[in-house]
């Protein structure tokens, strides 16, 4: 049987996390237990705010189409 998109998603996203989480005790080893949580906690803050932004970013331009007409008539439209 083939695989699909989403089990060829899985298996690159899988590898990445996972070898992410085999790498961190050997670099974050040094710094010690807790700057090695806050460091992570803040990564981890950082990356959620981003997609919160993005996220809502998204709904509101869908949310609302008459903005596409001032892009374009401003220029700043790209194209599509």
């Amino acid at each position: 049987d083939n695989a699909s998109l989403r089990d060829a998603i899985a298996i690159i996203a899988g590898t990445a996390i996972g070898g992410g989480f085999l790498a961190l005790p050997s670099v974050t080893s040094p710094l010690g237990l807790v700057p090695t949580i806050a460091g992570l906690f803040g990564v981890w803050l950082f990356l959620a705010l981003c997609g919160i932004a993005y996220a809502e970013a998204v709904v509101h331009a869908l949310n609302n189409p008459e903005e596409d007409e001032i892009l374009e008539e401003e220029g700043l439209d790209d194209g599509d």
